[in-house]
């Protein structure tokens, strides 16, 4: 499901793209044409200026839905995978962890407002058949707040899915 949802953004955004430029270029004609009236009075006097206006405010409002629902699904898959942490081997930054808890990965939660932080723990949760690679960064401001990325998906590497308060990664 998930990676229909990339899919599907991935293919969003030429037509996103395509109905911009068209907004561009009849923005332009307008301006040039009747410098000084209403912009959207005469938007809508051409054929393709309330379709494209339409396919673009529809796509940008599909797009941002698409990328909270699979952030969404991503932080309800790494909930599952730790829903029994007696089978999971936590290796943090290379070294297995006996003292971190697995239910501590749980407590994800969509949060948005990610700042830059430092240092960078990579976390990998083995399970009998699968891994699963994470990527927490701590807050500057806050010891104990890390963004959460998943390094399973390609779309969610560099893009934060979520947030951990927790004090169990202060020694690192």
């Amino acid at each position: 499901m998930i990676r229909y949802i990339e899919i599907s953004q991935l293919s969003l955004i030429p037509i996103i793209g395509i109905a911009f430029i068209v907004m561009l270029i009849l923005g332009g004609a307008i301006k040039l044409n009747y410098p000084n009236e209403n912009f959207f009075k005469h938007l809508f006097s051409y054929k393709i200026g309330k379709p494209a206006l339409i396919i673009l405010i529809a796509g940008f409002i599909t797009l941002f839905s698409l990328n909270t629902l699979k952030n969404k699904l991503i932080r309800n898959e790494i909930i599952e995978f730790v829903a029994n942490p007696k089978n999971i081997t936590i290796i943090i930054n290379g070294k297995i962890d006996k003292n971190f808890n697995a239910t501590e990965i749980r407590k994800i939660k969509d949060e948005n407002d990610r700042n830059i932080g430092e240092p960078k723990i990579e976390i990998i949760l083995n399970s009998k058949n699968e891994t699963y690679p994470l990527t927490l960064i701590r807050s500057y401001q806050n010891k104990n707040q890390y963004w959460v990325f998943s390094s399973k998906h390609s779309s969610t590497e560099k893009n934060c899915i979520g947030e951990i308060n927790t004090t169990l990664l202060n020694a690192y």
